[in-house]
């Protein structure tokens, strides 16, 4: 079914319709990729008491959906 209006051109809508949905896939991926994210921190230090290096490491995720 072919539907002609004057005063719009169709084809032109189609391009825009079709170039905002590919830049909001993009915009989707790119915010997916930022929320999994982790970083992880190790700290070395000597222990005074029995003279000993001690490390710790800790792990921080923000995994979480208060972006949505």
């Amino acid at each position: 079914m072919n539907v002609e209006v004057e005063w719009v051109n169709l084809d032109m809508i189609g391009y825009i319709l079709m170039g905002a949905g590919a830049v909001i896939f993009i915009v989707g991926i790119v915010l997916l990729a930022r929320r999994r994210r982790s970083e992880s921190v190790t700290h070395t230090a000597v222990d005074p008491t029995v003279n000993e290096r001690v490390t710790r490491q800790s792990t921080s995720s923000t995994d979480d959906a208060a972006g949505l």
